[in-house]
Order: structure tokens, then C-alpha cells, then sequence
């Protein structure tokens, strides 16, 4: 049976002890008659009236010191002066904790009997040890100092930890009777327990007061029972009810001791008559008459109707129970200890072959499995029926015989989880425990149901006994049914398709075996639900999306995991285009379609209403895609239609878009034997778990298609001084095509008249002028079919005669004009001679900063990037660096991304370059930057220190980068109560750390290089 333990234990006392020399627990201040030394590091002990993690142990104030980062603490906590009498004063407690388990602060204890300064302590009353991450009682024995004044230190020297806290000093005498200590409950039923207790003085019998918390009653200080033994049953308690308990030595002459308690625990309810069942249907919360615990006290049993993330197959749940609903599971991502979940006692003497059944699902993916064992308590003692610690093909139901027990009393199961360190894979689950004769007729498994139409769907199930009949009850939900566990139709075939369905409609079914007269019928199994489809919609038809955030009338969505599907938003998702901002336009603006990159949960799908195109001359789906997959890998969107018969992958885009780009796709060569549906399916297959990439699209269209289709995926490249190369995607029949080049430097617009005409694809613009902005327009020319729209605009800068030493470094608008938006440039400064090194310093700065700190990368709406080399795959010398010193002053309180007029940047590569890379948002732009350029002979002093590494930005929002010049073995971060929540073993110079998944607030981050580990602080925003 359970074992409940109070360990540490809350002393009651009903009357103050007068006796006590001194009491102390800092609840204004650290009084000025204590001495604090402070001989090492910049921490000392310090008031704190806030503690963090479990605060104060009574009251609100504690006494703290917080662990030296920049040399281990030498920190003394000194009593003020205690003349030591016999019986009077001659024990000191107080309390302590370490702030969290995971840093554990080292602590001694220290006296002296002359003066209180560091040499005098000479006297060790407690070695060093750790303090508990609970609050601690530390007792002190000052007999041997009667007659003597002394002084007493809480000396720590701890390094690179946390936060030791200490409270509630007393200086009084040991009490005439000692109160006990570790009260312990056993074996626990639904009227009585066993109660222990540990004696530390000499009571041979002891006073114990039971109080009833369920009927209100509180803690009174007087006995409900009085000189029992130890130990002691309990008896005549009510079932399923809730108690606490205290218990005082008793000690003849020298009187009782004070109180000690409370020990909480519940009594069993009565005994539930088989047969019995329990679904866990109970919105989450354990049954009424269960009872879960584990030996760690950490976790105990959870109730829930999705995850965790392991349960089953990464979180998916195959075949079917008896309910189909909320489960008990035991997550298993880290080793809490055994934990229990017990059932209420269940009377079987009914049953004339009892048995236990319940259902499991376990799946150990790529860890190694853990292991549940079933026992039975037969009336005086356990017996182990069941172990389990392999794979299941989904929920299967197990069985298992307790008609060879003997049982004294009513039977209760007992379900133990554990797990192999490490083991974190394996959320096993078990639902539908049943205590009951075996099953004559054997209910259906795996419920399916699959290609729903308006009016049908086709019902399937699979068969586990011997029937060859079933029956279904078919629940209309959008109409307000419920189950009534009668049939809809009896004795159907499997599989069975049902009609006379009602379009867009919710339903559920469920199906029961039906094995004869002389078996009668199974359980029913189920529900399953299913939606059916809307009526077929007629061609033209447009989707935008403007449904208020929700999911369209008849479209459709799910996923292979289970865990996420597409969303519909007018803003937010940090990555949907660049970093948030959307560029470009659709037809109709507001809401679209996206899907989140985050984290790979596996493909997702977004499914179309039916549409009927036979109206439509030369049918086209058309839609707006917006990609940008920033520093990762791309995402991909596939897209597909249904032509009645089955699926045709027609594209499929995973390369960033200029925007929203229009994708119009040529559905006439389809031969379609019903109505058109599309299908968009988003998945992560290039770089499953890249964060950046979250597609979106709008304005779903089936209509004709245009005469002449508009070329896509316009693209820039090989810009010079003078030339740059221009591509795109064809459609339809266009060969030849007409482009439109805007200089935009030199104040031109966009005219809509072509600029060359019937030209090939790629094409070679000429004749450009350096460091200067354009934008580029085409156009398909399809002949006598006339011109498609224009697609575009591409902005590109041609290139920059790059600033020589002793020359001047500026944006891309000149030392006169503004940078562009959207832009991006590229520029590498090298030095004069092989040895030196460039350095700019910057004269004049205004370049667009957010001054709430958000903005599209760290506080910056336009950013420079400093790279210490020739190109930027060399080490990050700046990240996102903006500032508006030379305009309005405004700055952004990202410190790391502040630029400001006088800031000098060196290169200290062998190659002496600075490359400098600048990109501005799709909105404001302003007048930017002017630096001069230097170049130097590299000293000695500017050599970098092959062991320190560099991070940034801090804050962070999403990535933590870190570059060093050896190795980076591992990362470790840990919150701010001490637990590890993210761990990289990058083993690489350069690290991205992937902090997206972490809440907003502090975290310290852990990084070794050569074995050595240095610790920093970093806000995540």
C-alpha cells in the first residue's frame, strides 16, 4: 500500500517558547548588530524582501547571497555576540535552501569564540555541505560554550552556482521533551491507516489530534486521542475523505512537547461492485477514488485526450479503445522515479471468472523502452500480473485473469510507470479499465472512416472475435444529437457505406459486434468523427480568406501529426515573408492562409471545397504564394488537384518568392470526371526543423485562364558596375517577352511601357550606371494572343566602386541621397598591402531603428552586418547594427544592435577585410551612413584570443549565434529556476542556438571551449 512521509515538516506550536535569547528572521532588514565580511567576489549577503522560487521560509523577508561568477564567494553571515548559559540559550536553528536543486550551494558553519572577523572562526560546528533545494532546519549544540561569549558565521564559498538563502534564527535551549520527527502513513483503506513517527527523546507515549478537513474542522491544539504508541492505526474513518494529522511526545513530569504536523492524506472510498469501469472521462482531472503518486514526488500521472509529445508515435494515437476520449499517461522525458496510479477497490466476489482489462499504447520511436507493470491486491498483499515494456501496434486492449487470487477483500489494480535513465521516447498510455467477467461477445477495433463525399462515407472497422454482423449508430452533432446507444442500422457488412447523409455536416458513429442471440451484443466502440463535404460550388469561385481568423466554410484541413494545421491571420507569424513583413500585394488583401515553419510537425494539408469547372473553357486554379525562407532552409508547398478520381501534383515551389507572387497553374489538360479540388500540402522535407520559412497563400481561384499568363519568379543576379542578368518563369505560351527598367536613382517610375522589347529569357541588362538603385518589369508576349500583366517590381542596386583605404564609405543614396527600401548591398573593403588591416569609423549614422526594441531583427528596422573577412561566410564582427544619431537621436534599446557616430570596427582576419552587408525593410528609408576608411599594420594587442567566443544579439528573440576561434563543445541553458531546458553539442566553431520554443525572460546559457565553461546571461524576448 502507499507510504506517506512528511520530511520536512512544520512544527505547530500553539503557545510561544519565552525562553528564546534572540530570534532573527530578517523580515526589515539584516539588523546592524550582525556582521557581514565580504572577502571575495563582488556578491555579498543581502537583504531580500522578494526571494525567488519558494520565497521565505515564514514571512516574506530572507537573508541571500548570490553565487560569484568573477571569483568564488569567501562570504561570512555573523550572529551578533551570544553569552552561552546552560539551559537557557545554548541551541541555535535556523533554516536554509539553495535557490534550485541544479546548483546546490556549498555552505559551513562556523565559531568563534573571540571577535568576529574571518581568523578568529576556528571552530567548524557544521562542515561544508550543500543545501537542500527545500528548506532546511539546521540545528546547533552550544552546550560545550556554557559560560562563554561567541559568535556564530554561515561562511560560503561557493562559485559559479546560484542563491543560498538562510532564515529564522533562534537562539533558545533544548526543549524538556522533544518533539518527534518523519511522520510516515501506511497502508492507508477507506477507515483506517497505520501512522509512525520517529522518537528523539525518551516518550514511551504520545498524544495525537486528527482532524477532519473535509468537514471543515481545523487544528486545535488538543488530542483527539492521547497516550497511544507508536506506531498507531487509525480506525473508524470515513471513506474518501480528506484528514490531517498531528502528533506530540508526551513526557510525563517534564510535559508534552509541541505539535508536529500536519500529515494530509486521503482515506480510500468503499468498495464499487463489479463489473466496473473507468474511461477517465473527467475533463482532465483524475476519477473520483483514484489515486496517483511517485517515489520522486516530481510527476505523477496525467490525464489527458492529446499528447504529451511521445505518447504513441510522436504524439499520434492509431486504433481505437472503448472511448476514444481522455487517457491516463506518464510522460517520459526525463527520469522522475516510479509512478503509481491506483484504482479504488472494486468488490469482485460478483464475478464468477474475474478479470482485469485495459488498454495500452506504447511506442518507444528511437529510445529504449519503459515499463509498466499491473499489479492486483487480492485483500493482503500485491500480486505482479502484468510487465510491459515493448512496442504496441497502437491501443491494444489487454487481458488478464485474476480468477486465480484468492482475495481476503475487495481487489484494487495498481499501474507502476518507470523508465531507463535517459529513456525519453516512450509516453506510455492506458485507458477503459475494466474489472469483469470475460467478454462473450468481443467488441470492434480501428474504426475508420474514409472518402467522404457530401452524402456518404465509407464506415470500416476491424473484427477481434467472431461476428459477422454489426450494428451502427450514426450521431448527427451539427444538429444537436448524442449518443443514445441504440442502433441507427442493425446487422450492416464491414465495411458498410452510409447514405442519405447531409452535406457540411458534422457526424460521429459508432459500431457495436452483434454475436447472435446467444451472445448478444459488444460494447459499443467508438465515436469517430467525420465532417461531410459541402455540395460541389460552381466555377468561377475565389477564396480570400476574410473569415475573421477562422477556417472558411467547406474548406478543409489537417495534418499527419495531429499537432498543428494551417492558420489564418492578417498579421503575425514572425517568419511569414521577410521576418513578418509581408512585401507585394494579393487581389484581396486582409486574411490569407499560412502555415508555421516553427518546428517540423509533418506535413499539412488544406483542402479546397469542390468546385465544378465543367463550365470553365480552359480551366486554371490560381492563387498568391509568399515564401522567404531568411537564414534557413525553404520550406515547400505542393500543390495538387482531385479530378474526380484521384490527385495530380501540377507544382511544386520551395525557392523563395519577391513578395506575393501570383501562381496561376493550367488545369485544362486534366480530364475530370466530377468536381475540381485542391489540395496545398506545406512540409519541411528540405531541413525538417528550420524555423524560417512560413508559407502563405491567398485568393485561391478557379476560373479561366488568361490568354496570356504572366511570367513568375523574376529574379536579379551577377549585378556589376554596369550590367546585371535578369530571369523568370514562363507560362503558358509566351516565347518572347518585353521588359521594363526604371532608374530609380535618378527619380524615374514605373510607366508600364517596355524599356526592350522581345527579348529571351535570361536577358543581360547593359548600359547601367554603377551604385545606382533600379527596379525591373516583365511581360510575356503571346502574339496575336496580345501581352500578359506585368510582373515585378525587382529592386537591385548595381554594384559599388569599392572605398579604398584613406576614402570614404557610404550607403547606397550617396553622401546626398537616402538608401532604398528592400534593399540589400554587399560591400568588401580590402587593404593596400598584404599586413595590414581596414578599419572604418563611422561620421555620420541614420539608419531606421525601432525604439520599443522589436522591429524586424533585434531593435533595427534596417541594419548593417559587419564581417570580419572577404566575404560573409567569415566570422560576424557586428550583428544588426542601426542608429539615428545624426538625425532625430532615436536609438534602440537593443544594446548589442546600437550604432552610433564615432564607432570603429577593425578587422583583425589575416586578410585584413571588412565585409559589410546592409538590408532595409519594405518601408521607410533615410539618409544612412558615412564612414571613413583606414588601413593599418595589425599589433599585437589586436591579436584575438583563440579561446573566448562571441554572441549575439542579446536579447534574443528567436536565434542565438555564437562564434569562437576553437571548438564549441557544448551549450546548456538553464531558466531562472535552475533547470536545464536546452542542451547542443555543437563541436564547431559557429552555433546557432534555437531559442524560438522558450518563454520570454531570463536564462543563463552554459558554453565550453577547450574545457573551459564560461557562463552568460541572456534575455529572451
Amino acid at each position: 500500500m502507499r507510504k506517506i512521509t512528511l520530511l520536512f515538516f512544520v512544527v505547530i506550536a500553539f503557545c510561544w517558547r519565552s525562553n528564546a535569547q534572540f530570534t532573527e528572521s530578517f523580515e526589515t532588514e539584516i539588523p546592524a548588530t550582525w556582521t557581514i565580511l565580504d572577502l571575495a567576489s563582488t556578491n555579498g549577503w543581502v537583504w531580500d524582501d522578494t526571494p525567488e522560487g519558494d520565497g521565505a521560509q515564514d514571512g516574506s523577508a530572507v537573508a541571500r547571497i548570490e553565487s560569484g561568477f568573477d571569483a568564488p564567494n569567501d562570504d561570512y553571515l555573523i550572529t551578533p555576540q551570544i553569552a552561552v548559559v546552560s539551559g537557557l540559550n545554548d541551541r541555535l536553528t535556523f533554516y536554509t535552501k539553495s535557490r534550485s536543486g541544479l546548483f546546490s550551494e556549498p555552505y559551513e558553519v562556523l565559531l568563534s569564540t573571540a571577535t568576529a572577523t574571518a581568523a578568529d572562526f576556528t571552530v567548524i560546528l557544521q562542515s561544508e555541505s550543500e543545501a537542500p533545494e527545500d528548506w532546511t532546519k539546521v540545528t546547533l549544540d552550544l552546550s560545550s560554550y556554557n559560560g562563554q561569549s561567541i559568535y556564530v558565521a554561515v561562511r560560503t564559498t561557493s562559485y559559479g552556482n546560484w542563491e543560498l538563502f538562510v532564515d529564522n534564527f533562534v537562539n533558545d535551549t533544548f526543549p524538556a521533551c522533544m518533539e518527534p520527527t518523519d511522520l510516515t502513513l501506511e497502508n492507508i483503506s477507506n477507515a483506517s491507516a497505520d501512522f509512525a513517527w520517529t522518537e528523539n527523546g525518551t516518550a514511551t507515549a504520545w498524544n495525537i489530534e486528527i482532524v477532519d478537513v473535509t468537514a471543515g474542522e481545523v487544528a486545535t491544539g488538543a488530542a483527539t486521542v492521547s497516550g497511544v504508541t507508536n506506531p498507531y492505526t487509525l480506525s473508524s474513518l470515513a471513506s474518501n475523505n480528506e484528514y490531517e494529522l498531528y502528533v506530540q511526545a508526551d513526557c510525563g513530569v517534564e510535559g508534552p512537547s509541541i505539535w508536529v504536523g500536519p500529515l494530509a492524506f486521503t482515506t480510500f472510498c468503499d468498495a464499487f461492485t463489479a463489473p466496473y469501469i473507468q474511461s477517465f472521462e473527467n475533463a482532465g482531472n483524475i476519477p473520483d477514488c483514484w489515486t496517483t503518486f511517485s517515489d520522486s514526488g516530481e510527476e505523477d500521472w496525467f490525464f489527458n485526450e492529446s499528447g504529451p509529445n511521445h505518447v504513441g508515435d510522436g504524439g499520434d494515437l492509431s486504433g481505437s479503445t472503448l472511448s476514444n476520449g481522455y487517457y491516463a499517461v506518464c510522460d517520459a522525458s526525463s527520469s522522475h522515479g516510479p509512478r503509481y496510479l491506483m484504482s479504488p477497490f472494486v468488490d469482485v466476489s460478483v464475478l464468477a471468472t474475474p478479470e482485469l482489462r485495459f488498454y495500452e499504447i506504447s511506442n518507444a520511436e528511437d529510445s529504449d523502452n519503459a515499463q509498466l507493470d499491473v499489479e492486483i491486491w487480492d485483500g493482503s498483499a500485491w500480486n505482479l500480473m502484468g510487465t510491459y515494456n515493448t512496442n504496441t501496434d497502437g491501443w491494444e486492449l489487454k487481458i488478464i485473469d485474476i480468477s486465480t487470487l484468492t482475495f481476503t477483500g475487495p481487489a484494487q489494480a495498481r499501474f507502476t510507470f518507470s523508465e531507463p535513465n535517459g529513456g525519453g521516447d516512450d509516453d506510455i498510455a492506458i485507458d477503459d479499465v475494466v474489472f469483469d467477467n470475460p467478454i462473450a461477445c468481443i467488441f470492434p477495433a480501428d474504426l475508420l472512416v474514409a472518402n467522404v463525399t457530401a452524402t456518404t462515407a465509407d464506415l470500416s472497422w476491424t473484427e477481434t472475435g467472431t461476428a459477422t454482423a454489426w450494428n451502427i449508430e450514426i450521431v448527427n452533432i451539427t444538429a444537436g444529437e448524442t449518443a443514445t446507444g441504440v442502433a441507427t442500422l442493425s446487422e450492416v457488412t464491414n465495411p458498410y457505406t452510409i447514405t442519405g447523409l447531409l452535406p457540411n455536416t458534422n457526424y460521429e458513429f459508432y459500431v457495436q459486434s452483434n454475436c447472435g442471440v446467444a451472445d448478444g451484443n459488444s460494447f459499443w466502440i467508438g465515436p469517430v468523427s467525420f465532417q461531410t463535404d459541402c455540395n460541389a460550388l460552381t466555377a468561377p469561385y475565389t477564396e480570400g480568406f476574410d473569415n475573421g481568423g477562422a477556417i472558411p466554410d467547406c474548406w478543409r484541413m489537417y495534418s499527419d501529426s495531429g499537432e498543428e494545421d494551417w492558420i489564418f491571420q492578417d498579421s503575425g507569424l514572425s517568419h511569414v515573408g521577410d521576418r513578418g513583413v509581408l512585401s507585394g500585394s494579393t487581389a484581396t488583401g486582409g486574411f490569407y492562409a499560412a502555415a508555421d515553419a516553427s518546428q517540423d510537425h509533418g506535413p499539412r494539408y488544406l483542402l479546397s471545397p469542390f468546385v465544378d469547372v465543367s463550365t470553365l473553357t480552359t480551366p486554371a486554379l490560381s492563387f498568391y504564394e509568399i515564401s522567404n525562407s531568411e537564414d534557413s532552409e525553404n520550406a515547400q508547398l505542393d500543390v495538387e488537384v482531385w479530378d474526380g478520381s484521384a490527385w495530380n501534383l501540377l507544382a511544386t515551389y520551395n525557392t523563395n518568392t519577391l513578395g506575393w507572387e501570383l501562381k496561376t497553374l493550367d488545369i485544362s489538360g486534366l480530364t475530370f470526371t466530377g468536381p475540381a479540388q485542391a489540395r496545398f500540402t506545406f512540409s519541411e522535407v528540405i531541413a525538417p526543423g528550420d524555423v524560417d520559412d512560413d508559407i502563405a497563400i491567398d485568393d485561391v481561384t478557379f476560373g479561366e485562364a488568361p490568354d496570356c499568363m504572366a511570367p513568375t519568379v523574376l529574379f536579379v543576379s551577377n549585378t556589376t558596375l554596369t550590367t546585371a542578368d535578369v530571369t523568370w518563369t514562363a507560362n503558358g505560351i509566351g516565347t518572347n517577352w518585353n521588359i521594363e527598367v526604371v532608374n530609380i536613382t535618378a527619380g524615374e517610375t514605373a510607366t508600364g511601357l517596355a524599356t526592350v522589347f522581345g527579348v529571351t529569357n535570361p536577358y543581360t541588362l547593359t548600359g547601367l550606371e554603377d551604385d545606382n538603385h533600379y527596379e525591373v518589369y516583365v511581360q510575356a508576349d503571346c502574339g496575336v494572343d496580345g501581352v500578359s500583366t506585368w510582373t515585378g517590381p525587382y529592386a537591385f542596386a548595381t554594384a559599388i566602386v569599392p572605398p579604398a583605404c584613406e576614402g570614404i564609405f557610404v550607403d547606397g543614396g550617396g553622401s546626398h541621397g537616402s538608401y532604398s527600401e528592400s534593399e540589400f548591398s554587399s560591400s568588401t573593403i580590402l587593404p593596400n598591402s598584404a599586413g595590414e588591416a581596414v578599419t572604418i569609423t563611422f561620421t555620420y549614422v541614420d539608419i531606421e531603428v525601432d525604439t520599443f526594441g522589436s522591429g524586424v531583427q533585434d531593435g533595427c528596422y534596417d541594419y548593417l552586418t559587419i564581417y570580419n573577412g572577404p566575404d560573409n561566410t567569415y566570422p560576424v564582427l557586428a550583428q544588426t547594427l542601426c542608429g539615428q544619431d545624426s538625425s532625430n537621436g532615436d536609438n534602440t534599446i537593443v544594446a548589442d544592435s546600437e550604432l552610433h557616430v564615432g564607432d570603429s570596427f577593425t578587422s583583425t582576419d589575416v586578410s585584413g577585410a571588412l565585409t559589410i552587408e546592409f538590408r532595409s525593410d519594405p518601408f521607410t528609408s533615410l539618409t544612412g551612413w558615412e564612414a571613413t576608411v583606414s588601413c593599418a599594420v595589425l599589433g599585437v594587442e589586436d591579436v584575438v584570443n583563440e579561446a573566448t567566443f562571441t554572441y549575439y544579439p542579446n536579447p534574443v528573440t528567436n536565434t542565438l549565434t555564437l562564434n569562437a576561434q576553437k571548438s564549441i563543445e557544448n551549450i546548456t541553458v538553464y531558466n531562472m529556476l535552475g533547470q536545464k531546458v536546452l542542451r547542443t553539442d555543437p563541436n564547431n566553431i559557429a552555433s546557432e542556438l534555437d531559442m524560438s520554443s522558450l518563454s520570454i525572460g531570463t536564462y543563463f546559457v552554459k558554453v565550453t571551449i577547450e574545457n573551459v565553461t564560461q557562463t552568460i546571461r541572456v534575455i529572451k524576448q
